[in-house]
């Protein structure tokens, strides 16, 4: 990871060699770097960078983080046992884990509610949207199915839901109790929202 400052290096940092890690999130309050890998959660402490390597649970992957405000959540998820956790990191440490049934690998945190949007995959299925409360209880479950749910996205001012399928070439846009309000869709090349 490079450090820029005034368009110019300024430093670096390595990551393990041995991970292909492919999210980061910096928690400026903390001062520290957040990196997710497939088997492993690495947190460094900008000012000294010394580090910290959280190892998944055997079986599970890990599969998203996301800060909101001062913490980080930290998805990670057994395909085979449609298991997945939920950590909640503060100050560097664990501070809550919440274990669900079903196999998610995207999230999305109400800042509104604290509850959850996440993708949940099926295998030889379309994957779904989900809502889920704070406490992991599934509160609903959106009717459309995806391919491949690269991101959700919660609109602060109306709680409304953008899901991104690239897979499918498409942006579904739902109010905040899941109806669909609008969908992109191709048409000779050219993109549009059909408004329902």
């Amino acid at each position: 990871i490079y450090l820029v400052k005034n368009n110019n290096i300024t430093g670096g940092i390595a990551l393990d060699e041995d991970a292909v890690y492919f999210k980061i999130e910096i928690i400026a309050q903390e001062n520290r770097l957040y990196a997710i890998a497939e088997d492993r959660l690495t947190v460094i402490e900008l000012g000294n960078l010394e580090r910290q390597t959280q190892t998944f649970q055997a079986g599970y992957e890990g599969w998203d983080i996301e800060k909101t405000g001062s913490s980080l959540n930290v998805l990670s998820g057994s395909p085979t046992e449609r298991l997945s956790r939920l950590y909640s990191w503060q100050n560097g440490i664990i501070a809550d884990t919440l274990q669900l049934d079903g196999f998610f690998y995207r999230l999305t945190t109400d800042s509104l509610d604290g509850g959850y949007y996440m993708a949940e995959a099926f295998s030889g299925a379309d994957d779904r949207l989900v809502k889920l409360s704070e406490t992991g209880a599934r509160l609903a479950q959106l009717p459309e199915g995806f391919s491949n749910l690269e991101q959700i996205v919660i609109n602060p001012l109306d709680q409304s839901v953008l899901a991104i399928d690239p897979n499918r070439d498409r942006i579904f846009l739902y109010d905040s109790e899941g109806n669909k309000i609008s969908e992109s869709r191709t048409n000779d090349g050219r993109s549009y929202l059909n408004v329902q």
